[in-house]
C-alpha cells in the first residue's frame, strides 16, 4: 500500500483553513498514487486547543468541518487525521476524546481515542479528555492492511525503553500489536525542545524493531502561541531502520515505501536547530495573530543584534523596524553601532531620544525617592528607569504599526 504523510502547519481554532490544508495535501497525495494519507494529532483543530474545548460552538463547528471534509475526499484514497470528538457517555468521565479518525468514500471507518493523556510540563490533557479504555479497538483495515491507530504519547511508554522512568501502567503499542496489525500509525504533536530529535528517532526505531512492525510517525510542524512543533516525521520499517525522514521546521508531503531502502536521519548543528526553531516561532506567532512584521529596540549591543538577525530571518528586512532610544547614559558608539546593524541587515531604522521623558521622570520621582532614604553612591535607579521609558515607546509604535514587539533579553 502506497502511503503518504501530510506534515502540515495547523492553526489552533482555524478549522476551515486547516481543513483546506488537509484537502490540498490529500489531492497531491492522491495524484501521486497514495492509497492512505496520515496527518498529525489534532491536525483539524490545531494543537493545543485548550479552553476552546469548553466552547460548545467550537466543538459543533469542528464536527461539522470534519463531516464536510469526509465528504470531500476524492475516491480511492483514505485519510487518518487527528481531531476532537465527543466521548461515549460514561459516568464520571470527560465528554471529549483526542481522536485519530480514519475515513474514506464519505464514511468514517474508525474513531480511536488517545490512551495516554500527558499532564506535565506544557500538557494538561486529562483536564479535557477521556482516555481510551481497554475495550477499544485501535485497528482499521484498508485494502486488507490492518493499521493500528495511536496518538502521540501512546508511543512514549515502552517498558523496556523507559524502565523505572515509565509514567503509565499501560503500553498502547503493545496492546495494538496484540490486536494483530500490519503497520503502526502514530499521529503526533510533540513540542520542540533542543536535543529532542534523537530521542524521537530512538522511540520510533525501538517500537518498530521490538514489535517487528513498520511505524509511521506523522509529526506536526509550526508554532501555536508558546509551543513550537518541529516536524521531522519518521517512517521505520519492521527492522527499525528508517526509510523516510521528513524535513524540520517546514511543511511537507512525503510519499513513503514501508519496505524501502534505509536512510540515515540527517544531523543538524544545535545552533542551526535553535535558530530555525526561533525563526519559525516568531513568524508563525505573527502570522497567526495578524501582526505585520516586528519592531525592536536597538542598543548597539549583542542581545539586540541577535534578536534583529532572527527577526530579519523570520520576516524579511522590509518588515522589521529597529529603534534606537538614546539618553544621557548612552555612548556615541551605541547609536552608531545600532545604525550600522540596521544598514547591514537592510531593515528600517529610527531614533527616538528619551532624554525629555527621562528628565520628567527624574523631576517627578526625586522628591518622593528622597523621602525613602539617602541616595547611595552606587544608585542606579534613574539609569534603570530608561528601560521602562523605552518599553512604553516601543509598545506605542507597535500598537500604531501592527508590528510584533520583540524584547531583547533572555527568554523574551
Amino acid at each position: 500500500m502506497k502511503l503518504a504523510i501530510g506534515q502540515i502547519n495547523s492553526t489552533v481554532g482555524a478549522l476551515r483553513d486547516n481543513a483546506q490544508r488537509i484537502l490540498e495535501a490529500v489531492g497531491r497525495a492522491s495524484a501521486a498514487g497514495a492509497r492512505l494519507v496520515v496527518f498529525p494529532e489534532m491536525a483539524l483543530t490545531g494543537y493545543p486547543p485548550r479552553d476552546l474545548l469548553n466552547v460548545t460552538g467550537f466543538l459543533h463547528e469542528a464536527d461539522l468541518t470534519l463531516q464536510e471534509l469526509v465528504g470531500s475526499i476524492p475516491p480511492g484514497v483514505a485519510v487518518v487525521l487527528g481531531t476532537v470528538r465527543t466521548a461515549r457517555p460514561r459516568t464520571g468521565g470527560r465528554r471529549l476524546i483526542d481522536a485519530a479518525v480514519a475515513f474514506e468514500r464519505g464514511t468514517i471507518l474508525a474513531e480511536v481515542p488517545k490512551t495516554l493523556l500527558p499532564t506535565y510540563d506544557v500538557f494538561d490533557e486529562s483536564r479535557y479528555f477521556e482516555p481510551a479504555d481497554d475495550q477499544v479497538s485501535r485497528v482499521v483495515t484498508i485494502d486488507g492492511v490492518r493499521c493500528g491507530l495511536t496518538v502521540c504519547e501512546d508511543l512514549w511508554n515502552d517498558r523496556l525503553l523507559w524502565g523505572e522512568q515509565r509514567l503509565y501502567g499501560r503500553d498502547p503499542i503493545a496492546e495494538v500489536v496484540e490486536e494483530g496489525v500490519d503497520v503502526i500509525l502514530n499521529l503526533s504533536a510533540s513540542p520542540y525542545a533542543l536535543g529532542k530529535l534523537g530521542l524521537r528517532e530512538r522511540i520510533v526505531s525501538n517500537a518498530a524493531s521490538r514489535w517487528q512492525r513498520p511505524v509511521v510517525y506523522a509529526a506536526a510542524v509550526g508554532a501555536n502561541d508558546a509551543l513550537i512543533f518541529d516536524g521531522g516525521s519518521l517512517t521505520a520499517r519492521a527492522d527499525g531502520k528508517f526509510v523516510d525522514v521528513g524535513p524540520l521546521f517546514e511543511e511537507s508531503l512525503r510519499i513513503v515505501d514501508l519496505d524501502g531502502e534505509p536512510v540515515t536521519p540527517p544531523r543538524i548543528d544545535p545552533m542551526d536547530e535553535l535558530s530555525r526553531a526561533l525563526v519559525l516561532g516568531l513568524s508563525d506567532y505573527a502570522r497567526k495573530t495578524g501582526m505585520r512584521g516586528a519592531i525592536i529596540g536597538l542598543s548597539g549591543g549583542i542581545d539586540s543584534a541577535l534578536v534583529a538577525c532572527l527577526a530579519y530571518l523570520a520576516f524579511g528586512p522590509k518588515q522589521v523596524l529597529g529603534v534606537a532610544m538614546p539618553s544621557r547614559f548612552s555612548s556615541d558608539h551605541s547609536i552608531a553601532d545600532a545604525r550600522a546593524l540596521a544598514e547591514n541587515l537592510g531593515i528600517e531604522f529610527d531614533v527616538v531620544p528619551i532624554e525629555p521623558a527621562h528628565a520628567a521622570y527624574e523631576q517627578m520621582l526625586t522628591p518622593k525617592l528622597d523621602l525613602l532614604g539617602t541616595r547611595p553612591a552606587d544608585d542606579v535607579t534613574f539609569e534603570n528607569v530608561q528601560a521602562r521609558i523605552r518599553g512604553g515607546i516601543l509598545m506605542a509604535m507597535s500598537n500604531r504599526t501592527g508590528r510584533l514587539l520583540l524584547t531583547t533579553g533572555n527568554k523574551s
